[in-house]
């Protein structure tokens, strides 16, 4: 059911009165909630004279609200199995968690396609000045509550059923709730109506960075910032925001927004490690070859080599004293051969 709740800060009782009488397919009968005559004795006079002697008990307020307009509606395709009682019993329960002290009038109406009751409520409760509006809260609960005493009264109208941000078992059990699309998803679904089966600028820039993760090995981050060169797109910082410039347009892009903020972050610290893993592995090599010249009790001239730590890097030392050991090899080589 749908509750669809319009105030009204005119004293237009008899206006809303004669519009909900009016109607050729409305029900024989009608709702009266704190009402004090019948209806069929005055007619629509009188029920306008009761509200109107009503208001006179509430607060006077400068553009305040004098009277409510209220329609409970069900679903078309529920049309056929739709009884005046059903409206007019739910229509009792709504005003009991709605306006309990207020006064109401209802009538239920079939001329469209969707039956419907039509509630004009009284601004302020029975001879009082309080008045008789709920907080946004409140009003949903009363929404909820009413979903569920027509779910448990009426279970023949499904189709009339609605969430109303019930996320209980019993409601996901009878209907599952359909997730919406968010802002960015409207936006794609439009620009892909509008382009046809081509990606969107952002989802082609989204790709060509992808591309130069996945190509990039052991190489460092000033290898991948040439990989998006080739592409025409250079990357940038900008305190903490890190995004990519489109050489061609000038147009600004960030990761966050293309998506891929956390796989960037992944990236940078796995490329960041890459140089300690290098250096690991040569300082490794180094040992092992320390350990071989003590081994094999090699000159003084690896010995050297080997120890040398200011003048030349870790990979010439290296191939320096394999050098010599080749050397050495050869010479020993020779002499076996005299």
């Amino acid at each position: 059911m749908i509750i669809k709740s319009m105030s009204r800060k005119e004293s237009s009782f008899g206006q809303l009165i004669r519009y909900m009488d009016k109607s050729q397919k409305k029900g024989r009968q009608e709702l009266f909630h704190n009402l004090f005559v019948d209806g069929n004795e005055n007619g629509c006079s009188a029920i306008e004279e009761q509200f109107i002697q009503n208001q006179k008990y509430a607060a006077y307020r400068t553009n305040g609200v004098v009277m409510y307009h209220e329609i409970l509606s069900l679903s078309v395709h529920d049309n056929k199995l739709v009884t005046e009682e059903m409206l007019l019993d739910m229509g009792r329960k709504y005003l009991e968690m709605r306006a309990p002290k207020a006064m109401a009038f209802g009538r239920t109406h079939f001329d469209r396609n969707n039956p419907h009751l039509h509630l004009m409520i009284s601004g302020n409760e029975v001879e009082s000045r309080k008045k008789a509006w709920v907080y946004k809260g409140e009003f949903k609960k009363i929404k909820r509550e009413l979903e569920v005493y027509q779910r448990k009264q009426y279970p023949e109208l499904g189709m009339s059923h609605v969430q109303h941000g019930v996320k209980s078992t019993e409601i996901k059990s009878q209907k599952p709730a359909i997730r919406e699309k968010g802002r960015g998803e409207r936006e794609r679904s439009r620009r892909h109506r509008k382009t046809g089966n081509q990606p969107s600028e952002k989802e082609r820039i989204a790709q060509a960075v992808r591309i130069c993760w996945q190509q990039g090995g052991l190489d460092g981050l000033e290898a991948f910032k040439t990989r998006l060169e080739r592409f025409g797109l250079e990357i940038y910082e900008r305190g903490k925001t890190v995004g990519v410039i489109d050489m061609a347009t000038g147009r600004k892009h960030r990761l966050k927004t293309l998506g891929l903020q956390d796989e960037y972050q992944t990236v940078v610290e796995r490329l960041k490690e890459i140089p300690k893993r290098v250096k690991s592995f040569k300082m490794l090599l180094v040992e092992k070859l320390k350990r071989q010249v003590e081994k094999w009790a090699f000159s003084e001239e690896v010995e050297a080599v080997v120890s040398r730590t200011e003048e030349e890097t870790e990979e010439e030392k290296w191939f320096k004293t394999l050098t010599i050991e080749r050397g050495r090899w050869m010479r020993e080589r020779e002499d076996l051969r005299v």
